[in-house]
């Protein structure tokens, strides 16, 4: 099994933000100009939708859940994917089939 690891520091999450409810779609902004500039050019499909979504699509592919930990002034999120014997998976990209192969020696 495969791991990708996404570590935010400094920082950790927002005051009243709470893992639980970023699962259910809770966001607060911590930077207003990057986030005015990314609702400008449509980089934004909903708030709070991310997450909610990465949570959805992982269980409908039989993916272990992510995991997200509060470190109090970072956050780390541990996103795993399974990896087939012969080397290569079948992941969706929008309505799009494609097989990767990979070179996990595990």
């Amino acid at each position: 099994m495969c791991q990708i690891e996404i570590f935010n520091s400094p920082g950790g999450l927002m005051p009243g933000v709470m893992i639980e409810k970023m699962k259910e779609g809770f966001s607060k902004v911590r930077n207003h100009g990057i986030a005015n500039a990314f609702a400008y050019m449509n980089l934004i499909e909903q708030w709070g939708s991310g997450i909610p979504k990465i949570l959805t699509q992982t269980k409908e592919y039989g993916l272990p859940e992510v995991e997200f930990i509060d470190m109090e002034n970072a956050l780390r999120v541990n996103m795993y994917r399974a990896i087939s014997n012969d080397k290569k998976q079948t992941i969706k990209t929008s309505d799009k089939k494609q097989a990767i192969k990979t070179n996990d020696k595990r």
